[in-house]
């Protein structure tokens, strides 16, 4: 069963309508392709998003240049590079489109 933003929010049963209209609203669509990253290593993640299709990749490298992935994010969840997000600092991993 596909999910998506407005069902999830609908869910909330301890908001206001007008509390769940401002959060929908704070939602902005954006387009990727395949293999164009959502966010990148060193930038700053100051969004919380949601995957209406696709799959991303999140990942890092090691000092030995190994990549790690760390979480695969499919259609009807949220995304976000959490520890840049929660530090406001830049972001130590990758989120990569994979389809």
């Amino acid at each position: 069963m596909k999910v998506d933003l407005d069902t999830l929010l609908n869910e909330l049963k301890d908001l206001r309508v007008n509390e769940i209209d401002v959060l929908r609203s704070s939602f902005t669509p954006v387009i990727l392709s395949k293999n164009e990253f959502l966010i990148e290593e060193g930038q700053n993640c100051n969004f919380l998003g949601f995957v209406v299709s696709g799959m991303l990749r999140h990942y890092y490298n090691t000092v030995e240049g190994e990549e790690i992935t760390r979480w695969v994010s499919l259609e009807g969840n949220f995304i976000t590079s959490l520890s840049s997000f929660l530090s406001l600092k830049p972001s130590y991993e990758n989120i990569l489109v994979l389809f």
